[in-house]
């Protein structure tokens, strides 16, 4: 009779891959499966979740606002002030070369 083999074609028995008897390696496959499966239904849970994730978009928005409203307004206007300058010495030198 021939042994049956794994699917790598090792030749090996299943009893005998990794050294580990076949029993404790499919609990080992079962448990990964389990782990695998847990985080994919959390995952999910997550996903499916739609009060918590608005709260959490609605907490990142009021940071980013906080963080908006916390600049200094006068290096925005002084900036804003500073282009519109550059932009009309800009046309007068403009009108002046033609």
């Amino acid at each position: 009779m021939t042994e049956r083999t794994t699917g790598d074609m090792t030749g090996e028995t299943p009893d005998k891959m990794n050294g580990k008897p076949a029993i404790e390696q499919a609990e080992a496959d079962v448990a990964a499966a389990r782990v695998d499966l847990a985080d994919t239904v959390d995952e999910l849970a997550a996903r499916l979740d739609v009060p918590a994730r608005a709260k959490a978009r609605m907490t990142l928005l009021r940071a980013e606002a906080a963080d908006v409203a916390s600049r200094p307004p006068v290096r925005i206007g002084a900036g804003a002030v500073a282009v519109l300058v550059a932009v009309g010495v800009g046309v007068l030198l403009w009108r002046r070369g033609r």
